[in-house]
């Protein structure tokens, strides 16, 4: 017969099998059973966590972090031994009528959508600084809320605040339920005068006049491929006659081409001078962004312009399940592999879409 803890690790394991399967209701259930039968709470937190997320139970999940948060907070207080992305910063302070300082310590798609959120503590807040990468300082500077903007890489000597707080912590904070989520769109605004300049160059590029103006970004980050779409397969949405296809693709994928190249149908929209915030100003001046989940999908949804966000089989927490649309995101769409690896029906559906336009 087998022992509690035998059972108990049975469950988990059989939960780890249907949340790779996408099952996470089944997954939950067997997660929480293991915890009954004596299964180390604190081993599958995360994966609780993440099921609550996924199904929009997100006060459940806050309750995992109470007490994950303050076990942590007893046992290992400092955070200096981790990688940035990794640390957890608050430690339970209020932050009304303080002043706080924002530490941005994840990357740029995660910094521009929990960027909401700045506004909303600067309205209890008395003082709001926010800490975070040269690369993204122009453009969080163009959301309302913050006091002061500096840098990560080379931080002042001296910082004065009462309490300092990670910006992906902030939904935790405000203990954000869906019906409280912050949806104010757009929460970025670009200097007229740089989205005009901007529009000036992208007129120029234009291959079919008076069509619209599609931007597509088909590599996200390396650390998970499985997010990611060849350029061969992305190509065959310019099948679809009539549309002008702006490449708004940044990184390694893009060393070697010539800025204004065209590959077919496709058109770099980038220049020289790129940086977020003309990455900004190009959307802005594009009828639709296609992406698959990477920064330029939650720039495009925080700028409330129309963005269709093209999702593996197992898809981030922040997209929850099954759902074509995003609380998060008023303007976008969202389109989901039905197997994992395989996106032909996601780019023929999209493709599908795009000739209705």
């Amino acid at each position: 017969m087998h022992s509690h803890l035998e059972s108990a690790e049975f469950f988990f394991s059989s939960g780890e099998t249907h949340f790779a399967c996408r099952q996470i209701k089944e997954a939950l259930c067997c997660y929480e059973r293991a915890v009954e039968l004596g299964f180390d709470a604190n081993r599958g937190a995360l994966q609780r966590w993440t099921c609550y997320m996924l199904l929009g139970r997100f006060e459940e999940a806050w309750q995992e972090t109470d007490r994950t948060e303050s076990l942590r907070r007893r046992l290992d207080p400092c955070q200096d031994h981790l990688p940035v992305h990794f640390r957890r910063v608050w430690n339970g302070q209020s932050l009304e009528n303080r002043c706080v300082l924002v530490r941005c310590y994840h990357g740029l798609g995660d910094t521009i959508q929990f960027s909401r959120y700045i506004p909303e503590l600067k309205k209890i807040a008395r003082h709001v600084i926010v800490q975070c990468s040269a690369n993204i300082a122009s453009l969080i500077s163009c959301i309302e809320g913050p006091d002061q903007v500096v840098s990560l890489e080379n931080p002042p000597a001296e910082l004065d605040f009462d309490v300092d707080i990670e910006l992906m912590e902030l939904p935790y904070a405000f203990r954000t339920r869906l019906a409280t989520l912050p949806c104010r769109i757009p929460y970025v605004d670009v200097p007229g005068e740089l989205t005009d300049s901007v529009a000036a160059r992208l007129a120029t590029l234009e291959i079919s006049r008076g069509k619209p103006r599609v931007g597509v970004v088909w590599q996200s980050g390396t650390w998970n491929p499985e997010r990611s779409i060849s350029f061969e397969q992305i190509s065959e949405l310019t099948s679809v006659e009539g549309v002008n296809f702006f490449s708004l693709q940044r990184g390694a994928e893009m060393e070697g081409l010539p800025f204004g190249a065209r590959w077919g149908a496709f058109v770099h929209a980038e220049d020289k001078e790129a940086n977020l915030l003309r990455t900004a100003a190009a959307i802005l001046n594009l009828d639709l962004i296609i992406s698959v989940d990477t920064m330029a999908a939650h720039l495009a949804g925080a700028l409330g312009k129309p963005v269709w966000t093209l999702l593996p089989f197992a898809a981030d927490w922040r997209w929850m399940l099954d759902r074509e649309d995003s609380p998060w995101y008023r303007s976008m769409r969202l389109y989901r592999q039905n197997r994992p690896g395989d996106w032909r029906p996601v780019i023929k559906r999209v493709a599908r879409h795009l000739k209705g336009m």
